[in-house]
């Protein structure tokens, strides 16, 4: 029986789940809900449902399989890999390493998506991420230069998040990465895994959007 993955129509954190799934070869099926467009950035497609599917704390991404209901993107990621054997960490090092990628690549992530939805100060909140992006990028850039993937030489559920994080800041910032070689060969050995490949050149794969409509840069479905 296919698992449902339920979320809107964009990438955003749903994405890393999505990779996933393509990579192991998991049968799902998506529940997709609008977000409307400016002025009113409607989102009741999703909040008009939420409480009817008897999830314990209803948010998207949600996952169901069978009796199994959950939220929250990690949490769905590892359980995936659990469950499936595959994908998750097996020595304490491994644990460890992504129990603080998991914070390190959520607070990075979220530095980027405050960026783009201030709608007020965004052109000070971009040029403020520009300048501490080099910073943080460096640390990333030592860190991999140390093994193949994040936590070791095993491919784990914590480099999908950070994937598809790198892949959409290119999307945004072309040529980020060019001071970056080590991290910049990371993305291009990720994305040229035959599974990841073969799902971003099918019709299953959206570039865009990457946020919701309400960003200033990422929520359209195709940008100008």
């Amino acid at each position: 029986m296919a698992v449902t993955l339920g979320y809107w129509e964009l990438r955003g954190k749903g994405e890393p789940i999505k990779l996933m799934m393509e990579y192991m070869g998991i049968d799902y099926k998506m529940k997709f809900y609008h977000f409307g467009g400016a002025p009113d950035f409607d989102s009741s497609d999703w909040y008009s449902k939420k409480f009817q599917l008897g999830i314990d704390f209803p948010n998207v991404p949600y996952l169901i399989d069978g009796d199994v209901k959950l939220t929250e993107s990690y949490a769905i990621m590892r359980y995936l890999a659990r469950k499936h054997k595959q994908l998750y960490p097996e020595t304490d090092e491994e644990h460890i390493k992504c129990d603080q990628l998991q914070g390190v690549i959520y607070d990075f992530r979220a530095t980027y998506t405050r960026t783009f939805y201030d709608r007020v100060t965004h052109e000070q909140s971009k040029t403020k991420f520009l300048e501490d992006f080099p910073v943080k990028m460096a640390n990333y850039e030592s860190w991999l230069a140390k093994s193949k993937w994040l936590a070791g030489d095993r491919l784990l559920y914590i480099d999908f998040m950070f994937g598809e994080y790198l892949s959409c800041l290119l999307l945004v910032f072309p040529g980020c990465l060019d001071n970056f070689p080590v991290t910049k060969k990371y993305l291009e050995t990720f994305e040229a895994l035959e599974r990841i490949a073969s799902y971003k050149n099918s019709e299953r794969f959206q570039k865009f959007p990457i946020l919701t409509p309400r960003a200033m840069f990422g929520g359209e479905k195709q940008p100008n």
